[in-house]
């Protein structure tokens, strides 16, 4: 993920494709201030203005907000994704952690697969 300026996002101003792979490798990171940064970038090439009406927020505190030292509240990162025409969507993340659940009868519950083991 480029983590240059507004301007290098404003390639994938009409492109959902390309918008969704920046933000993918913002997400793929692990880093939120990272991903936060991404947001703003295209959020500003976009017009930070209009992003802010159409997502129905300040225009002043979401250029607080998408700076990347901020921590924004995540309704806000999904109105601002929607205006930007991004849908989230889980999937596998291909880390496998093991949490062992104890209940009555000592069933473990692997939260991996969903398998439960005596």
């Amino acid at each position: 993920m480029s983590k240059g300026p507004a301007s290098d996002a404003a390639k994938f101003r009409n492109n959902p494709k390309l918008i969704a792979k920046y933000l993918n490798d913002a997400l793929a990171t692990d880093d939120a201030a990272s991903t936060t940064r991404a947001i703003g970038n295209l959020a500003r090439a976009h017009g930070m203005g209009a992003i802010a009406e159409v997502a129905n927020v300040d225009r002043a505190g979401l250029y607080r907000s998408l700076r990347g030292d901020a921590d924004p509240k995540f309704s806000t990162i999904l109105k601002v994704l929607t205006a930007l025409g991004i849908k989230l969507e889980a999937k596998p993340g291909g880390r496998l952690v093991e949490i062992g659940l104890k209940a009555k009868g000592k069933r473990v519950i692997h939260s991996t697969c969903g398998e439960q083991k005596e």
